[in-house]
């Protein structure tokens, strides 16, 4: 999902963001409605962490990534 898609695909910006069709949500940086993707992704790890340990249900090598990825946005 890219922000040109957001913009021009009414269908996808409310299927990921459902709280479209009930009201008009002007976002900040600071709060705003997880997409629908995001929720999902949430609630099917939160599902796996009941069977076992949340840390051997991430694929391989994410973790770095997004380490490494936090540091290069962060510029440290």
């Amino acid at each position: 999902m890219t922000l040109k898609e957001l913009h021009s695909n009414e269908t996808m910006r409310r299927r990921e963001f459902p709280v479209a069709g009930e009201s008009i949500f002007l976002a900040n940086a600071a709060v705003c409605p997880f997409p629908q993707r995001v929720a999902d992704a949430m609630s099917a790890y939160s599902y796996d962490g009941t069977r076992g340990d949340q840390e051997q249900r991430i694929p391989e090598g994410l973790m770095d990534d997004t380490r490494r990825f936090s540091a290069e946005l962060l510029d440290c």
